[in-house]
């Protein structure tokens, strides 16, 4: 299956291998879609990407809203928030990146905020298993993200800021600002 979303909708292409043939897309939602075109990732039980009012997915029979962004659901639509999710004309997300981070079963979306002029400064962790959202807020500005393994065969999330420089995720033992060599970021 082939998962299309726009921007209010989402559709299924579904694909046969005997015999050979596609079907025409069949509409699954018609009022979750996708604002973020690079925040989509294939997680354990489906696929997850950014939806207007939150993480939506879609889990092989239909798509809706990831239960715990609801309950932070106000960045994404009260202007006045300080962490409120900056958008485009056409309410799109295009800075806005995802990945699924299969260490901790987690899906990471960085998203960039009112504060912030061409990056994101926002990450949100859904703990797929806990089903819980946490929110780590940066004073540096990021344009990418992507999972791979170190040179031990670690697996680690990797992060690109806006000045070119390169940073890992998960290593050491406290969140941001530690002691040499033992940093989280």
């Amino acid at each position: 299956r082939l998962v299309i979303c726009k921007r209010n909708k989402t559709y299924v292409l579904a694909f046969q291998e005997t015999p050979a043939e596609v079907n025409c897309p069949t509409r699954v939602s018609s009022d979750i879609g996708c604002v973020g075109p690079r925040t989509f990732a294939q997680i354990e039980s489906g696929t997850a990407w950014l939806a207007e009012r939150g993480v939506a997915m879609y889990d092989g029979r239909g798509v809706q809203h990831v239960e715990a962004s609801m309950l932070i659901n106000e960045i994404f639509t009260d202007p006045d928030n300080p962490r409120y999710v900056r958008k485009d004309v056409n309410g799109r997300v295009i800075d806005a990146v995802g990945v699924f981070y299969p260490k901790r079963e987690q899906y990471l979306l960085l998203l960039p905020t009112v504060q912030t002029v061409r990056g994101c400064n926002l990450l949100l962790v859904w703990d797929i298993k806990a089903n819980a959202i946490t929110l780590h807020e940066f004073c540096q500005e990021f344009q990418s993200m992507g999972g791979g393994k170190d040179a031990e065969g670690n697996e680690r999330g990797y992060v690109g800021d806006t000045n070119g420089f390169v940073w890992i995720l998960d290593v050491g033992f406290t969140d941001g600002a530690g002691w040499p060599n033992a940093t989280g970021t």
